[in-house]
């Protein structure tokens, strides 16, 4: 039986090679150095968020077309106590809110599309109105989809071992 131990020390001699280091380069976009420090420079873990959006965006734009790569934003890095560090994605102010069908009888439209899809409704009824030029209906029920945690599990996946991706708020 093979230990733990010994498959990672594999790893980490492949990983040693100018080989290995290219397909670190070409899987997780990090340009791995085994003799420096451990930890992922800004550039990297900008570069790991950054493949976290657009994961994201693929995920949401299967269910809501009008959502641009633009309107998701990667901040800046934040230390933690431990050592770790927390890079957050959030949506460009604003860009999450969808008109109402009738905008005069409901002014407030949808805040947050992304939450409206990712949670679902139940509506008292339905109301109609002009959308993208053609006059629609609205649905009275949806149920939510799990696009968002889709998105995360699939990230998780792919950068096991570099970083982890968790849904905050009300997206969880």
């Amino acid at each position: 039986m093979l230990k733990e131990s010994y498959l990672l020390e594999l790893v980490k001699q492949y990983a040693a090679t100018p080989e290995g280091r290219k397909q670190i380069k070409e899987k997780f976009g990090i340009d791995y150095d085994p003799k420096k420090d451990k930890r992922l420079s800004r550039a990297d873990m900008l570069g790991v968020a950054e493949k976290m959006r657009v994961c994201l965006w693929q995920h949401i734009k299967r269910h809501i077309k009008s959502v641009a790569l633009s309107d998701i934003i990667v901040e800046e890095p934040l230390s933690d106590e431990n050592g770790g560090t927390t890079i957050s994605l959030s949506f460009r102010p604003g860009a999450m809110f969808r008109p109402s069908l009738q905008p005069e009888k409901y002014p407030e439209g949808v805040e947050n599309i992304v939450l409206h899809f990712t949670h679902g409704w139940s509506a008292k009824g339905y109301i109609s109105g002009e959308w993208h030029g053609d006059q629609v209906w609205s649905r009275r029920t949806r149920s939510g989809t799990p696009f968002m945690q889709e998105a995360v599990s699939e990230f998780n996946s792919k950068m096991k071992g570099i970083a982890v991706a968790e849904l905050s708020g009300d997206y969880k």
